[in-house]
C-alpha cells in the first residue's frame, strides 16, 4: 500500500521543492513566527500553539509544532515575546527558540512596529532512520547535529481594520551542514527568507467578522 501511495504521488507531482523554514496554512493564528514586529500588537498577554500533521498514516510525514507568547509593556511602546518550534520530516528534525523585542510607534489611526528576534536553531539528521531494501555497508555516513545562532527582523503596521508586514528571517545565513565527496566539500547554508503579509477585517454582522489575508514568501532557488 505504501509503494502504491508513493507511485501515485510521483505521477501527480510535476515538481517538488524543499524548505528550510517551516510554513503552514494557519499562519494568521501565530504571526510572531513570521514577523517579530508583531510582538505586543494585541496589547494583552497572548499565547499561541499550533500542531500541524501532514499526510497522516505515512511514516516520516511532515509534522510542525510551534508555541509562543507575547505581550505589550505598560507604556504600550514595547512588545516582548518568544516562540519555539519543532519541524520534523522523515529523519530530519529542525527545532529552535527565538526571543523577541519590538518597539511600537503609536500613531493616530494605528501603530507601526519594528521588531527583532535572536536565538538558536538545532538541526539533526539521523541516518539510522533510513530504511533501504539493499543496504550498502560501504556507505556509512555520520549523523549530523548542529547548533546555529540566528536572527530575524520585521516591520508591522496595523489599524483596527487593516494590517501589513514585511520581515526577513535567517539573517546570518549560517552554515549548518557539509558533505564530502572525495576532496570536494559542499556546505549547506540557511538561506535568507523574505515574507510579506497583509489582511483586513470586514464586519458583516454583529458577531461575525470576515478577515481575509494573504502571505507571500521569497527565497533564493525556490519559486515565489
Amino acid at each position: 500500500m505504501k509503494k502504491l501511495t508513493g507511485i501515485i504521488i510521483l505521477l501527480f507531482s510535476l515538481s517538488a521543492y524543499a524548505q528550510q523554514d517551516p510554513l503552514f496554512s494557519q499562519y494568521m493564528f501565530n504571526k510572531l513566527v513570521l514577523n517579530p514586529a508583531y510582538a505586543g500588537s494585541r496589547e494583552i498577554l497572548t499565547i499561541d500553539m499550533l500542531d500541524r500533521y501532514q499526510w497522516v498514516g505515512i511514516d516520516g510525514a511532515p509534522r510542525t509544532f510551534t508555541v509562543g507568547a507575547h505581550m505589550a509593556t505598560r507604556n504600550r511602546k514595547v512588545g516582548l515575546g518568544f516562540y519555539a518550534y519543532r519541524d520534523a520530516v522523515g529523519p530530519t528534525v529542525n527545532q529552535g527558540f527565538m526571543a523577541t523585542y519590538a518597539y511600537r510607534l503609536l500613531l493616530s489611526k494605528g501603530s507601526l512596529s519594528f521588531g527583532i528576534q535572536g536565538g538558536f536553531k538545532y538541526f539533526d539528521f539521523d541516518w539510522t532512520q533510513m530504511n533501504v531494501e539493499d543496504p550498502d555497508y560501504v556507505f556509512n555516513p555520520q549523523d549530523i547535529q548542529r547548533f546555529t545562532p540566528d536572527a530575524n527582523f520585521g516591520i508591522y503596521y496595523q489599524t483596527n481594520r487593516f494590517f501589513a508586514g514585511l520581515s526577513s528571517k535567517q539573517l546570518f545565513q549560517n552554515e549548518y551542514g557539509q558533505a564530502r565527496e572525495g576532496e570536494e566539500v559542499t556546505y549547506t547554508k540557511l538561506l535568507r527568507h523574505f515574507y510579506g503579509m497583509a489582511g483586513a477585517a470586514f464586519p458583516i454582522a454583529e458577531k461575525i467578522v470576515f478577515r481575509p489575508s494573504v502571505l507571500a514568501k521569497l527565497v533564493k532557488n525556490a519559486p515565489l
